[in-house]
């Protein structure tokens, strides 16, 4: 910080900062493809401390990954999502510290 900033001013900043980090998390690992094997898909909650954030999935098997983001707000999802999805977001929240 430059010298001129208060450290209230300092403090505000940093209070600011944190607010918009990552609080809460999961990860949901699955076999997207039934028998395909390995549990190598997954679905991932990325949350701030108001549950705002994102779902990252990623859907895999031996020809093909897809990577899907899917935005939250205020702990609810914007756009459908999967049951894995779901799952993840309720342990994110759940995580939020």
């Amino acid at each position: 910080f430059p010298v001129t900033i208060s450290r209230h001013s300092a403090l505000e900043f940093i209070d600011t900062r944190v607010k918009k980090s990552v609080r809460g998390y999961s990860l949901v690992r699955y076999d997207a493809y039934g028998d395909a094997g390995g549990n190598q898909s997954f679905a991932s909650g990325l949350l701030d401390e108001h549950g705002d954030g994102y779902i990252l999935s990623v859907i895999t098997n031996r020809n093909h990954v897809g990577i899907y983001a899917k935005p939250i707000q205020r702990g609810t999802a914007l756009t459908t999502l999967t049951e894995e999805e779901e799952t993840a977001l309720e342990q994110a929240k759940k995580n939020i510290q």
